[in-house]
């Protein structure tokens, strides 16, 4: 592993199609050829709810939070590829397995897409974006 992708990453992902956001926080140490580390998914309250139903939602929110594995991350040139351990997402109340691409946009950022394919017959891929920068170098 490259010494580019070592280091703890903060960011945010949008599904809209599964009407999530939130915030994501990773940590990757270096390996053979491949990084592992977590990926902490926290929603993000709708900004369109009152002061109080955001209160309300962001208490909920704080103990909805995601502690997802990263199951592998590769890198080639200025881009990587990797799963998440799959996991139960709220919209279909199903487990989940996500693939996610991106690339380097400069030294400490990177953006790119998510797939998640739902296990349950009958519920919707979706898809969508996340960004990251890196905080600190481990």
């Amino acid at each position: 592993m490259r010494d580019d992708l070592v280091g703890v990453w903060r960011g945010t992902y949008s599904n809209p199609q599964a009407g999530r956001q939130g915030t994501i926080a990773f940590s990757l140490r270096a390996g053979e050829s491949f990084a592992s580390g977590n990926v902490v998914m926290i929603p993000k309250a709708d900004s369109l709810l009152t002061p109080e139903e955001r209160e309300l939602v962001s208490d909920v929110a704080s103990t909805s939070r995601s502690v997802i594995p990263i199951h592998f991350i590769r890198k080639q040139g200025g881009n990587l590829s990797g799963t998440l351990d799959p996991y139960r997402a709220p919209d279909c109340d199903c487990m989940v397995n996500t693939t996610f691409q991106g690339s380097f946009v400069d030294a400490s950022t990177i953006q790119g897409t998510f797939t998640t394919v739902p296990s349950r017959a009958g519920s919707s891929i979706t898809s969508g974006t996340w960004r990251v920068s890196r905080v600190k170098k481990l």
